[in-house]
């Protein structure tokens, strides 16, 4: 599975505790959209449907394709910080409505130094 972007991903501000989970939890999600449709991550996070749910409802989706996948049943700590990271690497590009609809503690800590490390 190739998850390169045209640069290094960016590094998040975190306790040590988050930093080590980090990778783990993204690579989770990368797992998760590896198994849907499409030829491209975007493409593959789109054909999910999780921008149709409400608030943190898109964890569902993972979690339950990990219980009947592989028998893991993973608590939303274990996947949510994940999608920042492919978010501000751009391997996903939520739409707007959908990332002004969240009320991730994650997805806010991760956009800033990654967006200001753009400038």
């Amino acid at each position: 599975m190739d998850t390169s972007t045209q640069h290094r991903p960016p590094r998040f501000a975190g306790t040590g505790t988050l930093q080590k989970n980090l990778p783990v939890a993204r690579q989770r999600v990368l797992a998760w959209l590896q198994a849907q449709p499409g030829a491209t991550w975007q493409e593959r996070w789109t054909s999910t449907g999780a921008e149709n749910l409400p608030k943190e409802g898109w964890l569902d989706l993972p979690r339950q394709w990990f219980t009947r996948a592989q028998g893991l049943v993973l608590r939303d700590s274990q996947l949510a910080p994940g999608l920042p990271m492919l978010i501000c690497g751009n391997v996903i590009r939520p739409t707007s409505a959908w990332l002004l609809s969240r009320t991730s503690q994650h997805l806010g800590r991760a956009m800033a130094p990654a967006r200001e490390s753009e400038s």
